[in-house]
């Protein structure tokens, strides 16, 4: 009764794997290489499972050495399989070694089986199952490391007791029983229940793996979109921000250019006002006409003088900030755009946190400004790299912005100052100024030259009010 109990978990378990095989190869040019180690690691089962219950009617060698040896391919290739979930490397060789190495374990179980007896044959079918559950564990683990999927944490714990019962196995050895598969009723029937409940569950563990990693992966591409999003409204502000800053140099430029005729014209009309007064000159119409200059004068500068208020930048109270948070901040905001580019950004290691007086929204925008400045210089350089490098100077901190970039032209200087120009070339120009002036602001310096082996470096100097140095720092070694 026993051994029938026995013979039927075989195929229960044969056909679960069977039909889950079947099920899964219909998709099978769907599935990316793990899946696929263990649809055909489920159907070898399944195909080699079934035939062992029939070792009365199969030769040996059908029913016992060949099924045993399928078997244990179909252990390994499941082990591959949650390797491939984080190595992607070519597995050729590995899988012809397993091919070969399944072929030379069929001949020598053949062999035993014929000519060291049962007790042979149990061990090495027991090693067949038992080391290739226990090795299993080690990629298993290294999933969970690599991705903290709960479910690869409880693979490990189902392969471990899978090899665990099959070693279990060998107490055939040292226990005065008979050494064939059905007998000692209960035991026997114990440990294959045993054996099979664990491969279900490391069926169920798989598949519960696979769709904690796509729940993972949506939830991170979803929290991507959103950071993207974010980053985007945040570089649209920032933008609009130094547009409108443009905008009210260039309008404070204009006006005063205008106020400067208007101030003439105001004087002139006044001045023919006086001597058509002082001279007694009885026009009317000409009283008139220098009246109506004077009014339209005046209104007119009244106009300039409100444009010039409106759209003069507004200003930003300061406060105590970090140069380190606000850099971290840029460089997370142009972190894509530098990639997409083919740009290697490098931030300052280990830079201190240095605390200043300053707007933080006006500082991310310089800093934005320079890095994406030195970006788009670089668009048709062979190698494209960002340094930024920090270095603290008396009471004041410098960063750098080199790139690798063709560099500034000669006269860059001038369309710096002028900032309403329009002849000045792409990738600065009223950036810079506006960069310029919003450090100025804050009561530090910032300067450019080109460098010796090519490219281009923009240096900033701020006045540091506390310095926190790192760790490695405050400590020195005596």
């Amino acid at each position: 009764m026993a051994a029938y109990n026995v013979q039927s978990l075989f195929i229960f378990f044969g056909l679960v794997s069977l039909l889950g095989g079947l099920a899964a190869s219909l998709f099978f040019y769907r599935l990316d290489a793990s899946a696929r180690y263990w649809t055909v690691a489920a159907l070898l089962w399944g195909v080699t499972g079934i035939p062992t219950v029939f070792r009365d009617v199969l030769p040996p060698l059908w029913s016992y050495s060949i099924p045993i040896g399928l078997n244990s391919a179909s252990f390994v290739l499941m082990g591959l399989g949650i390797a491939r979930l984080y190595n992607h490397s070519p597995q050729l060789r590995r899988l012809m070694a397993l091919a070969a190495g399944t072929a030379v374990f069929i001949v020598l179980m053949e062999w035993c089986r014929i000519h060291l007896g049962p007790k042979a044959s149990l061990f090495l079918s027991v090693m067949a199952f038992g080391i290739p559950s226990v090795l299993s564990i080690w990629p298993a683990r290294q999933v969970y490391r690599q991705t903290s999927n709960p479910f690869a944490w409880h693979m490990q714990w189902v392969l471990g007791g899978l090899g665990l019962l099959h070693f279990v196995r060998l107490q055939a050895w040292i226990a005065p029983w008979r050494i064939e598969t059905f007998t000692q009723d209960h035991w026997t029937l114990a440990l294959w229940s045993l054996i099979f409940v664990f491969g279900l569950l490391r069926y169920v563990m798989y598949v519960a793996m696979r769709i904690q990693e796509q729940a993972q992966d949506l939830s991170q591409k979803a929290l991507e979109s959103a950071r993207l999003q974010a980053n985007r409204r945040l570089l649209e502000e920032l933008s609009q921000h130094e547009r409108q800053r443009s905008l009210g140099f260039i309008s404070g430029a204009i006006c005063h250019e205008l106020n400067q005729p208007l101030t003439a014209i105001q004087g002139y009309a006044e001045l023919a006002q006086h001597r058509v007064q002082t001279q007694m000159l009885n026009d009317p119409a000409l009283s008139q006409c220098l009246e109506g200059i004077v009014h339209a004068n005046q209104r007119a500068s009244e106009m300039v003088r409100s444009i010039r208020q409106y759209a003069s930048p507004a200003c930003h109270a300061t406060e105590r900030i970090s140069l380190r948070d606000t850099l971290n901040s840029a460089c997370t905001l142009l972190h894509i755009e530098a990639q997409e580019n083919g740009v290697t950004l490098q931030k300052p290691f280990n830079m201190p946190q240095a605390w200043i007086q300053a707007d933080a929204l006006q500082l991310t925008l310089v800093w934005q400004n320079l890095m994406r400045n030195a970006i788009t210089a670089m668009a048709h350089s062979t190698q494209r790299q960002l340094t930024i490098t920090w270095l603290p100077e008396g009471s004041n901190g410098v960063l750098s912005f080199q790139d690798t970039g063709p560099g500034f032209p000669a006269d860059a200087e001038k369309f710096v100052m002028m900032p309403f120009t329009n002849d000045r070339s792409p990738g600065w120009g009223v950036g810079l100024s506006v960069a310029r002036h919003i450090i100025a602001g804050a009561g530090g310096k910032l300067w450019f030259h080109n460098l010796p082996g090519g490219g281009a470096c923009v240096r900033v100097q701020l006045p540091i009010d506390e310095l926190s140095l790192p760790m490695d720092a405050r400590h020195p070694q005596a």
